[in-house]
């Protein structure tokens, strides 16, 4: 009987997984141009500058989504677009995988489960997740489902653990999870046993995103956008209201959430939702917040294309409540009386579990690299936030290895629709602030436009450097020039161009990339960047 139980999951995993490449193939774009430097949207080239460096912080508050990115990395597939591919469909496979285990664990027989499952890789929303497989759903879905079905199977709390810790490591919505956990334990012994669960499932979510969000780059902080008042909240509130027909349809799930009311109805329903409600509503709750997202005064707009995809996480949790609706018409399902017996682990597998856990973490204390990254929130620009972290990684190494690195605008040319995109190395990264709006997609002049103008500076190890600033102005002119906002020097500026060399200590660097600020003096007019270099200086770098 197990070998005949194995075989038939083995078969079901089968069909899963040809389903689900059914499903992507039908949701591939034939046309689409997506490649090493061009991809469908703005998360989308966060998660992309991420798999090429995932050991280096790149952006808030995707950065903290490594999973999905860690993963992608490690593929041997030289193409990143199929990378991605590969971990969004294999991801969505183990999903589906889980939910059919999970919903049988209710007490649903294995036909009823496997619908489910099923059903799950026909709907919309993983039409919508495969159509951008660049995000973080498909394994954030699957580590969600893992952790339900760890605590409603009883495994040792060296699973759950596990569980969580990874959840933690693909998304936040792990969190969401937490009173699943509690009502697990109180349903098991009272209070002492859901104080373990929470802490076998809440423990590791927290040290996994305190490294993440506290160790790894504290100096940009955890958050990822503004505050949320009460005016603003009323603004989000009147948006989502407003945009009724944009979103009605897609809560609908092709029918799942009215079965899931009726279902809902029912005393078993009802003691569903006793344990998954609060986890089912803020799921629910959790594309609308997505769809209202902010802008520099209140709310930009209302983005009602997230709201598909991010239906995802709700949809597993509502499919119980469905099948019981069902029940009439397909008796056959009807819910066992007796739960399902606990898993029985032996001692060395829990350990491992525990041990697993205590890896992963740290794993993550000792693999991140405290790269200081500038912040680089505010502009949603993907092309940007790819080149920019990609070539100040390369700048960086190349300084590492005792070569110049330098900004040179005859050389350095490149618009985003202008441009091809395989010419992305050529963005003009170094600029920061101060050089007018889009400065990197610089084709002209680099013309300082404000009281001071920044560049950025990539180190990996703190040594003296030798910069060189070559700047022109109307007339003769001065700057000051700060590093990390000290003082190291001034810089002059003729008609034709003069050229200034400057020592930029040790002593005044980080690993990161570092704030060289230049701020003209009273009288500059016109003031042009014409070219600036930096390499290591001769006592540094051990050359003549």
């Amino acid at each position: 009987m197990p070998s005949r139980r194995l075989a038939l999951g083995v078969l079901a995993l089968l069909l899963l997984a040809g389903l689900v490449h059914v499903r992507a193939e039908a949701a591939r774009e034939p046309k689409a141009p997506w490649g090493r430097n061009h991809f469908p949207a703005f998360d989308a080239y966060v998660y992309a500058a991420m798999a090429e460096s995932p050991s280096v912080f790149t952006l808030a508050p995707w950065g903290y989504r490594l999973l999905t990115p860690l993963l992608v990395h490690a593929l041997p597939a030289r193409d990143p677009v199929k990378r991605f591919e590969q971990v969004a469909r294999a991801g969505l496979v183990l999903a589906a995988g889980l939910l059919a285990l999970w919903v049988h664990a209710l007490g649903f027989r294995p036909a009823a489960a496997f619908a489910a499952a099923v059903a799950l890789v026909a709907s919309e929303p993983v039409s919508a997740a495969l159509r951008h497989p660049f995000l973080a759903e498909p394994l954030a879905l699957a580590t969600f489902l893992a952790l339900c079905l760890a605590l409603e199977r009883g495994a040792p709390w060296g699973l759950v653990a596990l569980a969580a810790a990874t959840g933690a490591l693909a998304k936040e919505t792990i969190f969401f999870a937490l009173p699943v956990a509690v009502h697990v334990g109180f349903s098991r012994g009272g209070a002492r046993p859901a104080l373990r669960a929470l802490v076998a499932a809440g423990g590791p979510m927290l040290a996994v995103t305190a490294l993440l969000r506290g160790a790894w780059a504290p100096h940009l902080g955890a958050g990822s956008g503004p505050g949320l008042g009460a005016d603003a909240l009323a603004v989000a509130l009147l948006s989502i209201v407003d945009h009724v027909d944009l979103w009605w349809r897609p809560l609908l799930l092709a029918g799942v959430l009215p079965l899931a009311v009726i279902g809902a109805a029912g005393a078993t329903g009802r003691a569903y939702l006793h344990r998954y409600g609060l986890s089912l509503l803020a799921l629910l709750a959790l594309p609308f917040a997505a769809a209202v997202y902010p802008g520099e005064a209140g709310f930009a707009g209302f983005f009602a294309a997230d709201i598909p995809r991010l239906l995802l996480y709700a949809l597993p949790l509502l499919w119980p409540l469905a099948l019981q609706a069902l029940d009439r018409a397909l008796p056959q399902w009807r819910l066992r009386s007796a739960p399902p017996a606990a898993i029985e682990a032996p001692r060395p597998a829990a350990a491992a579990a525990w041990l697993a856990v205590v890896a992963l973490v740290a794993g993550l204390g000792g693999g991140l690299d405290r790269y200081r990254r500038a912040d680089l929130a505010g502009l949603r620009d993907g092309p940007w936030v790819l080149g920019f972290t990609r070539e100040s990684l390369r700048a960086a190494a190349r300084l590492e290895r005792g070569l110049a690195v330098e900004l040179d605008p005859v050389q350095q040319r490149f618009a985003w629709g202008v441009s091809d995109p395989v010419e992305l190395s050529r963005l003009r990264w170094p600029l920061r602030d101060g050089w007018g709006p889009l400065a990197h997609y610089g084709l002209h002049d680099i013309r300082l436009r404000s009281a001071s103008a920044a560049l950025v500076v990539p180190v990996y190890t703190p040594t003296d450097l030798r910069l060189a600033l070559r700047f022109a102005a109307t007339t003769p002119a001065r700057l000051r020039v700060l590093l990390n906002g000290k003082p190291v020097g001034e810089a002059g500026a003729t008609e034709r161009g003069a050229e200034t060399v400057l020592t930029l200590p040790a002593s005044g660097l980080f690993r990161g990339d570092n704030e060289l600020r230049l701020m003209p003096l009273p009288g500059a007019l016109q003031v042009r960047l014409l070219w600036a270099g930096w390499e290591r200086a001769a006592t540094s770098a051990g050359a003549p």
